[in-house]
């Protein structure tokens, strides 16, 4: 459970970053901004994860016919 917590620090600590660029951080809204910017952040990364894993495997497939 500890490495959940760490990525998890990691990602709040980001998007915080993110948030803070645009709004005070002492602000009312700040928090809900700070999650909606993490779910943004965990979308981008899935999408990223998905993408590359797909093109690793097509490059493979690529590999594994020239070498065929």
């Amino acid at each position: 459970m500890i490495v959940i917590d760490w990525v998890l620090d990691l990602l709040l600590f980001m998007s915080g970053a993110i948030v803070g660029l645009f709004v005070e951080p002492n602000h009312i809204e700040f928090g809900v901004l700070q999650m909606a910017v993490a779910i943004l952040l965990i979308a981008l990364f899935v999408a990223v994860a998905t993408y590359a894993g797909h093109a690793w495997r097509a490059m493979r497939r690529s590999r594994t016919a020239v070498e065929s």
